[in-house]
């Protein structure tokens, strides 16, 4: 057990001389469509500093792509984000489905362990994910995505050291009532002529004259990418993906807006996660097996030989509570309280062939956060405005892993023993920070301004690991640990 006390503060100050708007990127279908208008870059409304503003007002480098760009490049799903914001880079895991790391200009995190925090978070409705897995979610029904290159640690936290990818959602309209549904069914050009079909809806119901629900679903459905050419019950090589959200909105008057959410996700089946021999040496142990199945290594093979059961499952929800009040004076005080949970059971044939080299990879995974935001801003029009919250964030993260494999060796394990080889994992952590942070910037003018602020950051880690290895035999004995 080991456990880590930190604290840490950061001073931020930025004087905008030129027209901000020079340091931000905006999209090219955006930029068409304001000079189609002969407006410019046209009005983008951004929450880069936890507030309603004009892109070009923000001394922040930033990229938004809004809905309508989302929908005509079919945008999806994070690993799809890239394509339409030049700055970021999204990595993924075959080994754990549901988790994607960002990165900006190059910068990010590589590892994709649950109690490993990422250097670029992802916020989705002022709620910070911990986790990159939390953040997992059908990129539906969105109202826009912000790239912001750089560090963002003052008003976001630590884990916005290399930038952040702030996603909002639609909120229920008031006074409303519409619905979309949508369909997608495609082929794919894989061994049987795989299929891909996706069913996504969309609902908006006003609750009278002062709050409105809106629910948005979906499923999508994809056909195995790789075909394994060996019989293996219990395996799932395509993945079938379900997911849904709901929102409620109540402005019981001008003043006061509250905002509540949940959401659920499931995912299960490899998907492309499958994988397929693309070189293999000439003194390799696999040569014979694919001679014996007619498997051709190459980048074109799509065909494998798993000899042991392999498939994949993660599931990912959580509620929130936004609320907004604004005061006669103007000042607005904001709380945002959310929890969330994402849990993962992933069972892989490593070797990927029918020689048992390591058969056997299960991992169970978990982790749960809840947080708590308190914000009070000040009035936009003024000489001097300002920002000041308090934050509270506590995580718990677990996973257990359980390897084990022949490395080739088709006589049994001695008696007493479960493998010849493997290993058993067990590990937890838990976190808990404090913060408090304040933004403040004077206008001096609609050509220069001045913007100081401050983080100071407390937190204390409580890690528990504990690992069997085996040399020879397996590190856990048939009945025991």
């Amino acid at each position: 057990m080991r456990e880590i006390l930190s604290s840490a503060a950061a001073i931020a100050a930025v004087l905008a001389i030129a027209t901000p708007a020079h340091a931000q990127d905006a999209s090219p279908a955006e930029n068409e469509d304001a000079a189609t208008q002969g407006g410019g870059f046209g009005e983008i409304i951004v929450t880069a500093q936890k507030r309603a503003e004009n892109l070009q007002d923000v001394p922040i480098s930033a990229t938004v792509v809004s809905a309508d760009q989302l929908a005509a490049r079919q945008i999806y799903d994070p690993s799809q984000l890239q394509l339409v914001a030049p700055s970021l880079q999204v990595k993924s895991f075959n080994a754990a489905l549901g988790a994607s790391n960002f990165s900006i200009r190059g910068v990010g995190t590589l590892s994709f362990a649950n109690s490993i925090e990422s250097s670029v978070t992802s916020v989705i409705d002022g709620v910070v994910m911990g986790s990159p897995a939390l953040g997992f979610m059908n990129y539906l029904d969105l109202a826009q995505i912000e790239v912001l290159n750089g560090p963002q640690g003052m008003l976001f936290g630590k884990n916005a050291s290399a930038g952040l990818v702030n996603i909002t959602t639609r909120r229920p309209e008031l006074g409303r009532f519409e619905g979309n549904l949508m369909g997608e069914l495609a082929q794919i050009d894989v061994p049987g002529r795989g299929l891909l079909y996706r069913l996504q809806g969309i609902v908006n119901v006003p609750l009278g004259d002062t709050a409105a629900l809106r629910v948005s679903g979906s499923q999508t459905h994809t056909d195995p990418i790789i075909k394994n050419l060996v019989d293996v019950p219990g395996s799932q090589y395509g993945q079938d993906q379900s997911s849904v959200r709901a929102k409620l909105l109540w402005e019981p008057s001008s003043s006061l807006s509250i905002y509540l959410a949940g959401d659920y996700a499931r995912s299960s089946g490899v998907g492309s996660g499958g994988s397929a021999d693309l070189i293999v040496l000439p003194t390799s142990r696999f040569v014979a097996e694919n001679t014996q199945l007619g498997i051709v290594a190459g980048p074109n093979n799509l065909f494998s030989s798993y000899g042991a059961p392999t498939v994949a499952s993660f599931e990912v929800g959580g509620v929130q509570a936004n609320i907004d009040y604004e005061f006669g004076s103007g000042h607005t005080l904001t709380s945002i309280t959310a929890w969330r949970k994402f849990t993962s059971d992933n069972l892989f044939d490593s070797d990927k062939h029918r020689v048992n080299l390591l058969d056997t990879n299960h991992q169970l995974g978990d982790v749960s956060q809840f947080t708590e935001e308190l914000r009070f801003a000040s009035p936009t029009d003024g000489l001097f405005e300002y920002q000041l919250g308090l934050y509270y964030y506590s995580s718990d993260s677990g996973t257990v892993i359980t390897a084990s494999g022949a490395n080739g060796n088709l006589n049994p394990p001695p008696a007493g023993f479960d493998a010849w080889v493997g290993i058993n994992s067990v590990g937890a952590m838990q976190s808990k920070s404090y913060a408090a942070f304040g933004q403040g910037t004077i206008n001096l003018g609609e050509r220069a301004r001045i913007t100081v602020g401050g983080r100071y950051l407390r937190q204390a880690e409580i890690a528990n690991d504990r690992r069997c290895h085996g040399i020879c035999y397996s590190a856990r004995r048939a009945g025991g640990a």
